[in-house]
């Protein structure tokens, strides 16, 4: 039971990861910073606020969230990066040949194997 656990787990870990990042990204651009034409920092506020708890001269700071969305696709695909299976080196199912020079061609004749048997 242990056993099918650990496999549910890593097997959606990575899926979690991902829509987490992504979410994390959608936040941040409906709370995105502004600042004043002076680039004095105001805050976060929601997008679509309509002004009412900003100065008149607030706007968006595109280089500050640019980077904040940068800084979390880059952690989010440093940890997809760390948590990819390391066991697999070709992309034969059967095996774990390389996937350079015979596993090419044993991975071909694999799925023409598997879809001849098939039939």
């Amino acid at each position: 039971m242990e056993k099918i656990k650990t496999q549910f787990v890593a097997l959606y870990r990575p899926k979690v990861i991902l829509w987490t990042g992504i979410f994390i990204i959608v936040v941040m651009c409906l709370f995105p910073p502004w600042v004043l034409y002076g680039s004095q920092f105001v805050g976060y506020v929601f997008l679509f606020s309509n002004g009412r708890t900003l100065p008149y001269a607030a706007h968006i700071d595109l280089v500050r969230l640019i980077l904040q969305c940068a800084i979390v696709g880059l952690i989010t695909g440093a940890l997809l990066y760390a948590l990819k299976d390391k066991k697999k080196t070709g992309s034969c199912p059967a095996c774990r040949w390389n996937s350079r020079g015979r596993g090419r061609f044993h991975s071909l004749s694999y799925g023409l194997l598997r879809v001849n048997n098939s039939l």
